[in-house]
């Protein structure tokens, strides 16, 4: 595992998430699974994550800050 800045840790888990939940499924995918695929320490995880929910719900949170955004732009 290389070194990796605080902020490019946090993308790389999110976009490994993204990756395995839309492969495998959400109850499939295993926090493993996600450290092995972002090439990051499990405990890394931890560190950014209360657990693989928590993920989700960062993921979900993100998509509708994005859209709120969208949206204002055209009212």
């Amino acid at each position: 595992m290389e070194h990796v800045s605080g902020i490019e840790a946090k993308e790389r888990i999110i976009n490994a998430s993204k990756r395995l939940f839309s492969q495998k499924g959400y109850d499939a995918t295993r926090v493993d699974d996600i450290a092995k695929t972002a090439d990051v320490n499990k405990a890394l995880i931890y560190y950014y994550f209360k657990n693989k929910e928590d993920i989700l719900d960062s993921m979900l949170a993100s998509l509708f800050d994005n859209a709120v955004s969208i949206t204002l732009v055209f009212i």
